[in-house]
């Protein structure tokens, strides 16, 4: 639990949420006493989820429009500031359940790495589902990421004010890593707390075969995660324009992510589901990232990808 000089608001983020919501927020609450839901503009279809959402929560910000991850957590984060006059914030999305213990063991790498010197931006996961995370470096004793997922960020409200928000024209993908990257050009670390887990959704694992039968790599089946067609455009886009804006700076990690993202979008071209989408998805996100285009998907290239999706099922 959070301590009594800190206060610590959780925000959730929503989109079209199903009945594993609540299974979310009940994690989510055995950490946390203030729990925001941000809704990204979910259709009327869904007002009666949303209403039985607001009931559970103390409070639910419903936004008109669908405008993104990273504007529904700056909108949660200005509302903790101002409603609750949050020290800290803890971002989860909906399908994201905590530990119990994870907002306790956050806060005490926060303040064991803050003893200890470190100017310190975010705290994530060390470990996500079974997996322990990997892109990390070592300071002043302390693992320290290069890249981790959003979903269980603890931000200090200094972090916010000095850094300023979550880049909102990345709309989704993308938007955790360009924060450390920020945070890292302003001389802050993202300090992983190693015992703090989170159980998360990756997108669907997909195991690759070749003429019916599983392919293995190294003794170890070989299988990727995939993402339908409207993520891939957003996961190549996004990639492509961090690449060139912290590319320079971060060099080891832009070589490494280039061949593992490639590697990814070939093997969903190849072995993954609705693959003329993947094709169309994939490269439009080359031609608009190297364009340097943020924002939301062009409507017109969405029809499309959602047509042709639908023709396929």
């Amino acid at each position: 639990m959070p301590s009594e000089t800190n206060t610590v608001v959780a925000l959730v983020t929503v989109y079209r949420p199903d009945e594993g919501i609540f299974e979310s927020l009940e994690a989510i609450q055995r950490n946390c006493p203030t729990v925001i839901v941000i809704d990204d503009g979910s259709s009327s279809d869904y007002d009666l989820m949303l209403d039985r959402i607001e009931k559970s929560v103390d409070l639910l910000v419903r936004q008109t429009a669908n405008s993104g991850l990273a504007k529904a957590l700056n909108v949660g984060i200005e509302t903790a500031i101002e409603k609750y006059q949050a020290t800290h914030v803890v971002t989860f999305d909906q399908d994201t359940q905590p530990d119990d213990d994870y907002l306790a063991e956050a806060l005490k790498a926060l303040d064991a790495a803050t003893v200890a010197g470190m100017d310190v931006a975010l705290v994530c996961a060390g470990r996500n589902n079974d997996w322990t995370l990997q892109d990390i470096e070592q300071k002043l004793g302390f693992n320290t990421a290069v890249e981790a997922l959003q979903s269980g960020f603890v931000i200090p409200v200094t972090t916010v004010r000095r850094i300023g928000n979550f880049r909102s024209s990345l709309f989704i993908d993308c938007v955790d890593i360009e924060y450390m990257f920020r945070a890292r050009a302003n001389g802050m670390e993202s300090l992983v707390a190693d015992s703090a887990r989170i159980a998360h959704t990756v997108g669907d694992r997909i195991a690759v075969k070749f003429r019916g039968n599983q392919v293995h790599v190294l003794g170890k089946r070989l299988e990727f995660s995939y993402h339908g067609p409207l993520r891939r455009y957003y996961i190549t886009r996004n990639r492509l324009v961090l690449f060139k804006l912290y590319g320079r700076q971060h060099p080891a990690w832009a070589r490494k992510h280039f061949l593992t993202e490639t590697k990814i979008a070939f093997l969903c071209l190849l072995f993954g589901r609705d693959r003329p989408q993947q094709v169309m998805a994939f490269v439009a996100g080359v031609i608009d990232g190297a364009r340097g285009r943020e924002g939301k998907i062009p409507q017109g290239l969405a029809r499309r990808l959602r047509r042709s999706e639908m023709q396929t099922k």
